[in-house]
């Protein structure tokens, strides 16, 4: 009987290099993306102010949205375990520990994306109202479009590594 690609693991060390590629990109375009004017440029030392007070703002956001999530995510993942350890579905005893694993990397890899893209967010708007500022709505776009860029390759990279590494794991624990 042979064996799909999904089950042999054959897709995972090719996804974790995309993966990768995507991080370097997305670290490409931040990089861009922080070498664009800020209120400096246009003398409105006000618009920095502004934007350190939102970043301020969106920070104290996720750190009290991470301590009351923290509970819940510890809750389900002790839920997961007991349920998959009472009832497995390889055969195995290791089913609870490594689906309650899976969830907390999940969780924690989600949590990872949603703390960079408010960091990027929070740099590209004054960049975004300085770029409209000294050029034109296009020039704003631009940017709030490479601040979505980076965003997107960001999670794209964390879903797609947490997906290929869970998979690895899992074939070494359990292959």
């Amino acid at each position: 009987r042979r064996m799909s690609v999904v089950a042999s693991g054959a897709f995972a060390w090719p996804a974790l290099g995309s993966a990768a590629l995507c991080l370097l990109f997305a670290r490409h375009l931040r990089r861009q993306l922080l070498r664009r004017p800020t209120g400096r440029r246009v003398a409105s030392a006000r618009l920095d102010a502004l934007g350190l007070e939102i970043r301020s703002g969106a920070v104290a956001f996720l750190r009290e949205q991470h301590e009351q999530m923290a509970p819940a995510v510890l809750f389900v993942a002790a839920a997961l375990c007991v349920l998959f350890w009472r009832c497995p579905v390889t055969g195995g005893g290791l089913d609870g520990p490594c689906v309650a694993a899976a969830f907390v990397a999940g969780a924690f890899l989600s949590s990872l994306a949603g703390w960079m893209g408010m960091h990027v967010a929070t740099d590209a708007n004054v960049r975004t109202a300085v770029a409209c500022a000294l050029g034109s709505l296009d020039d704003g776009l631009r940017v709030a479009f490479s601040a979505g860029a980076v965003v997107g390759f960001v999670v794209v990279a964390l879903g797609l590594g947490g997906l290929a590494a869970t998979l690895v794991f899992l074939r070494t624990v359990s292959p």
